[in-house]
């Protein structure tokens, strides 16, 4: 994915919506981008909750985040 498309694929979530990526601490390796998604993030765990699975009495601490997603 190139700065255009990125530009797009984020083009209809809100300016202040946060931004997760998957961690890895070690830099071990690198990866296009291959897509976005808009998900939930357990901030006392760091743990990102798929949209279907996502429970408001499961998860009180869950922000809406958008996730970029790597091709690799």
């Amino acid at each position: 994915m190139n700065v255009k498309e990125l530009r797009e694929a984020l083009k209809d979530y809100p300016d202040d919506m946060e931004v997760i990526i998957q961690e890895d601490p070690e830099g071990n390796g690198y990866s296009p981008l291959d897509d976005t998604e808009e998900s939930w993030y357990e901030t006392e765990v760091g743990e990102a909750i798929h949209p279907d699975d996502y429970d408001p009495e499961d998860y009180p601490d869950a922000v809406k985040v958008v996730v970029l997603w790597p091709v690799n």
